[in-house]
């Protein structure tokens, strides 16, 4: 499926529970899948929220919406501020990584080790 395919399908609508969308993608030998995430979140950011959304003015709503698309499709997006001050108020860019979903398991407070 082509990135502008998947963005349309999954940011076009609200967001779906987690695993939604079962993503197969075949990515070319020198494309990571870093990169495919990356190019879909952009996409569907900008999309949303117009191109001038940045890291300095995405509000907290803005970006939760935009991991609840993620996470239907089986990531959970994480990042990092980087500042250019000790006293962290001006941001000098952002670390963004993607996890694989995990779902909330109710163990019934049963403790397991392993």
């Amino acid at each position: 499926m082509i990135v502008s395919d998947i963005v349309q399908s999954v940011f076009s609508i609200p967001p779906k529970p987690p695993l939604s969308f079962d993503l197969q993608l075949d990515t070319p030998p020198n494309v990571t899948l870093f990169q495919v995430l990356m190019s879909i979140f952009v996409q569907g950011a900008r999309m949303l929220y117009g191109s001038d959304l940045t890291i300095n003015n995405i509000t907290s709503q803005q970006f939760q919406t935009l991991n609840e698309c993620m996470e239907s499709m089986g990531y959970t997006v994480k990042y990092e501020y980087l500042y250019e001050d000790e006293e962290k108020t001006k941001v000098k860019g952002v670390n963004i990584w993607f996890v694989h979903y995990i779902r909330n398991l109710n163990c019934h407070l049963i403790r397991a080790t392993f």
